[in-house]
């Protein structure tokens, strides 16, 4: 479980220490968990997310495809969903 893991780094350590974890989650095998309220964090990171508000999920999926399309963001869902899942131009490496 990496909870929120860069939040306390200035922004040069910030994205060397990102992606060297990044590095490192992409040969790991097992499942890693990544708290985080940084959408760019989520998509760089993740291939798959959750969004929580309120210890509810209000949206789950792959993060390179379903949270980011537009039927997406016509589905059911709190407009701080879509907020954090539909913002365009992110993309994301491989994690596990």
């Amino acid at each position: 479980m990496l909870d929120e893991p860069f939040s306390a780094l200035d922004s040069y350590l910030r994205e060397a220490v990102e992606s060297e974890v990044g590095s490192l989650l992409a040969g790991f095998d097992g499942t890693a968990l990544l708290v985080t309220h940084n959408r760019d964090e989520a998509y760089r990171l993740c291939p798959e997310m959750v969004v929580l508000d309120s210890g509810r999920v209000l949206r789950s999926g792959h993060t390179g495809t379903s949270l980011r399309t537009r039927a997406a963001s016509r589905q059911p869902g709190s407009p701080a969903a879509r907020t954090f899942c539909l913002a365009p131009g992110w993309t994301r490496t491989r994690c596990v």
